[in-house]
């Protein structure tokens, strides 16, 4: 909730990746996601290394993140989904494609999720890597929490306008 409640404040959606345990945990948190216009992207049900996951295991992972978030929202998860960890194949990432998903990576990893890194770290770190185009992964955290507002001010203040994948893949006119 904190997390939208920022991005509400500062006027920009997002794109979230849920397992499995949010969705079924968390159902309030997930409609509002998806009633505050940010999009739902898969992230599967146990976070596990999909590179050790055999083909009806991927697909069960998705099918069941898919089918909690749609009964949920009335909107789909498709059409993107992030590897836990990063860790993919090419024959993961067709899989994932036939499955009606886009396997989407970063291009800045902040790290907040280390204890050594300081929320001006995590900032700094964000701000100072970023680009057009830049994919920024980060985690529901307290740090993430903290540096949020500091780092959507730093980039708007580089000229940067976060926005989601949707917006980023597909730019209006």
């Amino acid at each position: 909730d904190r997390l939208m409640d920022i991005l509400q404040q500062k006027g920009f959606p997002a794109t979230f990746f849920l397992l499995d345990q949010i969705a079924t945990s968390q159902p309030r948190v997930v409609t509002r996601m998806a009633f505050d216009g940010h999009e739902i992207g898969n992230h599967g049900v146990t976070h596990s290394q999909f590179t050790r996951l055999s083909a009806s295991q991927v697909a069960w992972e998705l099918e069941t993140v898919e089918s909690h978030v749609s009964a949920l929202t009335g909107f789909t998860t498709r059409p993107y989904f992030r590897f836990p960890y990063g860790e993919r194949s090419s024959g993961l990432v067709s899989q994932v494609n036939g499955l009606g998903y886009f396997s989407m990576y970063w291009s800045v990893d902040p790290q907040e999720w280390r204890d050594s890194n300081t929320v001006g770290a995590v900032v700094n770190n964000v701000v100072s890597t970023s680009g057009p185009g830049a994919i920024i992964l980060m985690h529901d955290s307290a740090k993430t929490i903290a540096a949020l507002p500091s780092i959507i001010d730093g980039l708007v203040a580089r000229g940067l306008k976060p926005v989601t994948l949707t917006e980023l893949m597909f730019p209006g006119p």
